[in-house]
């Protein structure tokens, strides 16, 4: 199932309409794909596919290639750490953009060797074989790249991480820009859609334990959460991209996010309702988590973006119902109560 594809029907006819308008006919414009199997990257390979770029999209070692869209533009199973694959991809592809979209990982698994190979090391090899073939990469970071402590924060606003995953988002955004100042790193935070099973993100993973109703699960009700769907970031993401044809000057850092504020247990609570589900066996947890630390809120002001011209926010329920739905493996849904 194409998954992917679901997302993007409803804006596809208006989208395609903008296009032709602020597109002069000619080559298609070419855009390379990282992480084309994670849930954002299969977003933005969706998003380019109908908005009528030739698209590369390709995979991670780290990544699902069963859950990507499959077809022509495809490849998995790459190695953007490896100097020979980035070197080979780029140049025969030429792209005009690359965005690079590193997994997103779970708090308590990330593997530090693996997150640093995809976000450090791979983002300054993208980033030198771009500048050779004149391509503008997009660099994908994160929330957690500030501690918490004083939101909301600007792009101006100085990174000060409070974790390892957090620091290495960091060190991903100075190996772009200290190539070249010209490339955009985007800042996002929890994100959820695209899905094609339940463990695919944070968000959606959480009605795993929603489901589970034979145990008792403690959900954090502490930290403060912006759940951002995949399918605004990905269009985000194409905005960026076709201003950057028309403005060199659009490079440097930019922050997107909702403005829903929710906590993992009301995230749960709300699933747990619009499915009709229990939630008596689902219990809030007011503490910090001792063990993996985690900024309490990183909320980003998305000011910059919104003054471009970018506006459309999906709500957290709208979003996530139509993600779940697909996926959902408790027989008929047909008594969901949709948003």
């Amino acid at each position: 199932m194409n998954t992917s594809k679901t997302y993007k029907v409803n804006e596809a006819k208006e989208t395609k309409a903008i296009t032709q308008e602020k597109v002069d006919k000619g080559p298609k414009p070419k855009v390379l794909v990282t992480g084309a199997s994670e849930i954002l990257g299969r977003c933005v390979v969706a998003e380019f596919q109908l908005l009528e770029w030739e698209v590369l999209g390709l995979g991670h070692l780290l990544a699902h290639p069963e859950k990507a869209s499959p077809g022509k533009g495809f490849k998995f199973h790459v190695d953007f750490s490896n100097e020979k694959t980035v070197k080979d991809v780029i140049r025969k592809f030429k792209p005009r953009v690359v965005v690079h979209v590193p997994p997103e990982q779970k708090l308590g698994e990330i593997d530090a060797d693996v997150a640093k190979a995809i976000n450090v090391a791979a983002t300054k090899l993208i980033a030198q074989e771009a500048v050779k073939v004149g391509a503008w990469v997009i660099y994908v970071s994160s929330d957690w790249v500030y501690d918490g402590t004083t939101p909301p924060y600007r792009e101006t606003d100085e990174p000060g991480p409070m974790n390892t995953y957090g620091q290495i988002k960091v060190d991903g955004e100075k190996a772009l820009l200290g190539i070249s100042a010209d490339n955009c790193v985007l800042r996002v935070p929890l994100l959820y859609g695209c899905i094609e099973a339940l463990k695919d993100s944070e968000v959606t993973s959480l009605m795993q334990l929603v489901l589970d109703t034979e145990n008792k699960h403690k959900i954090s009700n502490y930290e403060k959460y912006y759940p951002t769907s995949v399918v605004d970031v990905a269009r985000v993401i194409w905005k960026l991209s076709e201003k950057r044809l028309q403005d060199p000057n659009t490079r440097g850092v930019f922050h997107w996010s909702s403005r829903e504020e929710l906590t993992l247990y009301s995230m749960a609570s709300r699933m747990a309702r619009m499915f009709g589900l229990p939630f008596d066996h689902i219990e809030a947890d007011f503490y910090p988590p001792g063990d993996s630390p985690r900024p309490f809120n990183t909320w980003l002001d998305s000011t910059k973006l919104t003054d471009m011209g970018v506006t459309k926010t999906t709500g957290f329920n709208e979003g996530v119902y139509k993600c779940l739905v697909p996926v959902m493996k408790i027989g008929s849904v047909s008594h969901v109560k949709e948003p």
